[in-house]
């Protein structure tokens, strides 16, 4: 019988190892499925396709019976780790040194995904699996890109499953200074625009007479950039325009 691994530590490691880029999984949902199914859990591979996107492996895995219904969501999927001669170790390695744990995945959000696991079972261990409610895992392997085919078509099958739930603890990184020391309620919002910049067309010899529409847009976006966008309250600080992502359409004048 295959032993499994529920420390966090060591269960983010063999995630970290995992080349999840989008939408590719190499194994990091099947990592998780096998520890849930050692715990009890009934697990559903969910693929879905179409849509215009890419085909997505999902998972929901769930255990319990009728009662409060608690839900740990998360992703398996990573960015592109860039240029790897900059990491100071392999992104794919999980090395530990200096009790830091280097590699990509390993604050958003494989780390998060080990820790629900260690802690459910630990949680099994001490109340059993007849605790009074459900606890049930929806990771998707298509988060951090165009996030078609993960958690809306995963949430659209709960929907035709008849399943209902209470709560839902996502994993994504807020804290500050240590683990736990901020937990945030919802989400925080986006607003998606599109510009038309308009300049005068010129030549070098009368440089004066033209006008680039680059020099407007920058000024545009320094005034966006040093403004906040909100207030903020108890459980979000005020936001500034962070990520901004601009498709730019220049149009000189004739």
């Amino acid at each position: 019988m295959t032993e499994f691994n529920l420390n966090p530590i060591k269960l983010t490691q063999e995630l970290v190892k995992c080349q999840s880029i989008t939408p590719k999984d190499d194994g990091a949902l099947l990592v998780v499925q096998d520890h849930l199914s050692s715990m009890g859990f009934d697990c559903a591979p969910l693929v879905f396709s179409g849509n215009g996107s890419y085909e997505v492996k999902n998972l929901f895995a769930t255990i319990g019976s009728d009662g409060p219904h608690l839900a740990f969501a998360g992703h398996t999927d990573v960015v592109p780790p860039g240029n790897e001669s900059s990491w100071k170790h392999p992104p794919f390695s999980a090395i530990i040194e200096d009790d830091k744990l280097y590699g990509r995945g390993t604050e958003d959000m494989k780390s998060n995904i080990a820790c629900f696991i260690s802690a459910t079972e630990q949680f099994l261990k001490k109340n059993g699996k007849n605790f009074g409610g459900k606890i049930s895992f929806i990771i998707t392997g298509d988060e951090e890109g165009e996030a078609i085919n993960g958690t809306p078509q995963i949430m659209e099958w709960t929907k035709k499953q008849n399943i209902k739930i209470d709560h839902c603890l996502v994993g994504e990184p807020t804290s500050n200074a240590k683990i736990g020391d901020k937990v945030k309620i919802g989400r925080r919002g986006s607003v998606n625009f599109f510009l038309t910049v308009k300049g005068v067309q010129g030549h070098t010899a009368n440089g004066h007479r033209a006008q680039n529409p680059v020099h407007c847009l920058t000024k545009l976006i320094s005034n966006i950039l040093e403004k906040p966008l909100d207030e903020g309250n108890e459980f979000f600080y005020h936001q500034l325009c962070k990520f901004l992502l601009l498709m730019l359409v220049i149009l000189p004048i004739m």
